[in-house]
């Protein structure tokens, strides 16, 4: 079962300011939706109060110290409980176990024994590099962000914000980054560093500019090297 970041970031790393994004681009927020939808997520409280609602088709957690979060939303106070709530929502969508039933071993969570027995289970693809824009035909623009198919393993999402990133890198097993070529120094949240050497870059597809995008920006994937 793997967990996942998705974020777009800019050069420098800045991912927002205010709890808001810094760029309006139509094309990332459909890849957001392809490779989220009928996925659970887990955000942080700030990500929860910029979204307002819950996302729909969608188990959204949040992973918090509040006492309470906003109509829709499930709370979890730490990472295990996070991990456990996103998998028993996989679990139940596939109807592997009754919605209010869940059997778990005293002292042992679905983290340990999930995690362990389908973790792996993806083979990384080629690199594919293609340039897009949103002008052209019909087909091209139906086309420019379905290159790369959603995952069909199951997949908890972890959407943000900083903070979250910082802590869910270092077991996290795919990256969905999307790289936008512009300076933000208005940014007041970045993503965390991260390095090349530990991921192999499974995906690019680059998008120009357009009437639509104020900044060009890159679709990039990474999965995690064993």
């Amino acid at each position: 079962m793997r967990v996942s970041i998705i974020a777009a970031l800019g050069v420098n790393l800045e991912l927002g300011a205010n709890n808001a994004l810094l760029w309006h681009l139509p094309d990332d927020f459909s890849w957001f939706i392809q490779h989220t939808k009928g996925k659970p997520l887990i955000m942080g409280r700030k990500t929860m109060e910029s979204l307002g609602k819950p996302l729909k088709n969608r188990t959204n957690i949040v992973l918090t110290s509040a006492l309470s979060v906003l109509p829709g939303f499930e709370i979890a106070k730490n990472w295990d409980a996070a991990l456990d709530m996103a998998k028993a929502s996989i679990l139940r969508l596939q109807k592997i176990i009754p919605e209010d039933s869940l059997e778990v071993k005293p002292g042992v969570s679905i983290l340990t024994t999930l995690i362990n027995s389908d973790k792996n289970n993806y083979k990384a693809t080629t690199v594919e590099t293609k340039t897009i824009s949103g002008q052209g035909n019909d087909g091209m623009a139906n086309s420019r962000i379905h290159q790369y198919a959603p995952s069909i393993d199951p997949e908890i999402m972890i959407i943000g914000g900083g903070e979250i990133y910082k802590q869910a890198l270092e077991f996290t097993d795919r990256l969905y980054i999307t790289e936008v070529n512009g300076n933000f120094s208005q940014a007041d949240t970045h993503f965390p560093l991260w390095s090349l050497q530990e991921w192999k870059e499974t995906y690019h597809q680059h998008h120009i500019a357009d009437e639509k995008h104020q900044f060009s920006f890159d679709f990039r994937v990474f999965d995690r090297r064993e």
